[in-house]
């Protein structure tokens, strides 16, 4: 998982990023509070972890502030925090998911956060051996993907591209955490080598605007993919849908089906 640290003391931001990276998860440190939003303007991860030993008073603040920001879902974890029950009630009463004394606990703090990320991106640890997503089905062990009982012709990368966006779907993701979560590297890449990968896989899966699932790009960060509440549409067919009272009716042309979810 892609993590934010706002970590004041170097030797404390050191020891968290090594233990963190440790247990799988990509770390992205920063010492002030300004950085941080800077990048969350611009980036996604999946967690703030945040040194209340820094914020001091204004740690409940400080939690109001990022869920504020355009992808308010973020869970903020406060660490290192002075053991005051009023604050902590404060903390969570503004959105923080958890608040964590001093002095930290290693194995602890690693299974809170995953106990949070758990909670909050449960479609991530989702350990069977098919996922179903509404029309689109994927086999992890055969690592495939079909459509309405389709067999549709992935790459290995994009296979993982496409699960991993639909394990995050109504979520911005963008091209940094992609770049690490799918090639797995953490410098800058060239931004067509993504967007073409995005436009097979909207073209392959027929993930378009007024199908069931449609991608679509944020200007100047990443992608989102999002669930249509109109039902499936055939890539090939643009018809309007013909209604038999309230109920959608299915209507076949050409070999090809439109039917509600």
């Amino acid at each position: 998982m892609r993590l934010a640290l706002l970590i004041g003391d170097v030797h404390l931001a050191e020891a968290l990023s090594g233990l963190l990276q440790g247990a799988g998860h990509s770390i992205h440190g920063f010492d002030q509070e300004q950085r941080l939003r800077r990048a969350l303007s611009r980036e996604s991860f999946d967690l703030v972890l945040a040194d209340g030993g820094l914020l001091g008073n204004d740690a409940v603040s400080f939690v109001e502030r990022v869920r504020a920001l355009p992808g308010s879902e973020l869970p903020v974890i406060l660490i290192n925090c002075i053991d005051d029950e009023a604050l902590l009630s404060e903390a969570l009463a503004a959105g923080a998911e958890d608040y964590i004394s001093r002095p930290l606990a290693g194995r602890e703090l690693v299974g809170r956060i995953s106990a949070v990320l758990r909670r909050r991106h449960p479609d991530l640890f989702r350990l069977e051996s098919e996922l179903v997503f509404g029309s689109y089905r994927f086999d992890l062990q055969a690592r495939s993907v079909w459509l309405r009982e389709e067999l549709i012709d992935l790459t290995e990368r994009e296979f993982d591209l496409a699960l991993f966006l639909f394990r995050n779907a109504g979520r911005m993701i963008s091209r940094g955490h992609i770049h690490e979560m799918i090639w797995q590297v953490s410098r800058p890449m060239a931004s067509r080598t993504i967007d073409t990968h995005v436009s097979r896989l909207r073209r392959k899966l027929a993930l378009l605007r007024g199908n069931e699932f449609h991608l679509s790009a944020v200007y100047g960060t990443g992608y989102r993919l999002e669930r249509s509440r109109q039902p499936w549409v055939s890539p090939l067919v643009t018809i309007a849908l013909e209604k038999t009272g309230d109920a959608v009716a299915g209507v076949r042309i050409s070999g090809a089906e439109v039917c509600s979810a």
